[in-house]
């Protein structure tokens, strides 16, 4: 059934049209990793999803879909049509602020889905996975994850080089990715502008005041 969402999602329209050249489509769940997992991206295939909704014993479906009003709104209709051509049915629950906020932090009940986003990014990754990703994290609650997903993580925190440490991510999102332990979708590309004579100032976060200031420096 997850492998089926994700299927039915066309993620490559939707990140050009919605995104307007910011969005760029994501197929793995550890974020931000490089593609050396030896994952098999599951792409855009209506009719592969009917499949596999028909063969799990539910060719049509109804479940409710949370999502932030207003910034997400556009996102929401194109998934909503999109799953509606494979047979799902959505009903909407769009919700701001304290209330959406909230839901991110509760197990969904049934069938239910919540548009969520993930944090992190390839600049802190091993710090992002643990954030987000592990079992005891406050996010992604009720999010099942595989055998062994967590172990790895602990071994790849107490790793002091980052090149074996990378491995360890790989067989993650190997493990993660062929489970459909979530739907990924797009990543969002953030744009951060510096005066010409500021040198060294590296953004981390680039979407928030969060510079690196310990080495930078003004040119004349």
């Amino acid at each position: 059934m997850r492998e089926a969402l994700e299927y039915a999602i066309d993620k490559v329209s939707i990140a050009k049209t919605i995104g307007r050249g910011f969005y760029y489509p994501i197929y793995e769940i550890v974020h931000s990793i490089p593609a050396k997992a030896g994952t098999t991206p599951r792409r855009y295939n209506p009719e592969k999803a009917k499949a596999l909704l028909k063969a799990a014993g539910h060719p049509n479906l109804k479940v409710k879909l949370t999502y932030f009003a207003g910034p997400q709104q556009d996102a929401f209709v194109a998934i909503q049509a999109k799953l509606a051509d494979v047979g799902i049915t959505v009903v909407p629950e769009a919700l701001t602020g304290a209330a959406y906020h909230k839901k991110l932090f509760e197990p969904m009940t049934g069938n239910d889905l919540v548009l969520a986003n993930e944090r992190g990014g390839p600049n802190e990754l091993l710090v992002s996975v643990d954030e987000t990703l592990a079992s005891g994290t406050v996010f992604f609650q009720g999010v099942k994850r595989p055998a062994g997903f967590d172990d790895l993580l602990t071994a790849a925190l107490q790793e002091p080089d980052m090149g074996k440490a990378l491995a360890l991510l790989y067989k993650m999102e190997k493990l993660a990715y062929d489970d459909a332990m979530f739907v990924p979708l797009w990543g969002v590309l953030f744009i951060a502008v510096n005066a010409p004579y500021v040198k060294d100032a590296v953004w981390f976060w680039a979407s928030m005041p969060y510079p690196s200031l310990e080495r930078a420096w003004l040119d004349k």
